[in-house]
């Protein structure tokens, strides 16, 4: 899937992925994995998240990517959208992503879909939209904080059955 995705990405079929051809891929993504999100939005994250995947070299920006770079791009973004750490898991992601964002011409390559005809993804997300705003970093703090409470529980609970295991204890040595 992923030699599918970097062909349907590498318009002109260089060997390297422009900045241009990053962020048409990224609208797409953002589009089939967390649906439509504001155009500020869109352009600030893809902005983001290029400079995040294409690395400074020698001081400098590069402006393009190549295949070590995509493939760790999409192992960190599969990696963030995924339950498990799993093969099997991992590709039916990228098939699906694949699947959402593409379509298959009459020669057997492959194009973008049209932005309306792509839709979201109902699997696990760690990214929500909220007012056309990706809240990541909110949900995150949301999951956190509901994980706190439930081990509060699980502790006070445990508390309660050893307090209870003593006096049983307490009553059967008297």
């Amino acid at each position: 899937t992923l030699k599918r995705l970097w062909a349907l990405v590498d318009i002109n079929h260089d060997g390297t992925i422009t900045k241009p051809e990053y962020l048409e891929l990224h609208k797409r993504l953002v589009r089939a994995l967390v649906g439509v999100v504001d155009e500020e939005e869109e352009k600030k994250t893809g902005e983001e998240d290029w400079l995040h995947d294409t690395p400074l070299t020698k001081g400098h920006q590069e402006h393009e990517m190549r295949k070590p770079q995509f493939i760790s791009a999409f192992f960190r973004m599969v990696d963030v959208w995924t339950e498990n750490i799993c093969v099997d898991e991992y590709s039916s992601f990228l098939e699906d992503a694949f699947d959402r964002i593409s379509i298959m011409n009459e020669d057997g390559t492959f194009s973008y879909k049209p932005l309306d005809k792509i839709r979201k993804r109902g699997r696990r997300s760690s990214v929500i939209v909220m007012n056309g705003k990706m809240m990541a970093a909110q949900l995150l703090a949301l999951q956190n904080a509901e994980k706190d409470k439930l081990k509060q529980k699980q502790q006070k609970l445990g508390q309660k059955q050893l307090k209870h295991s003593q006096q049983r204890s307490d009553q059967i040595q008297q």
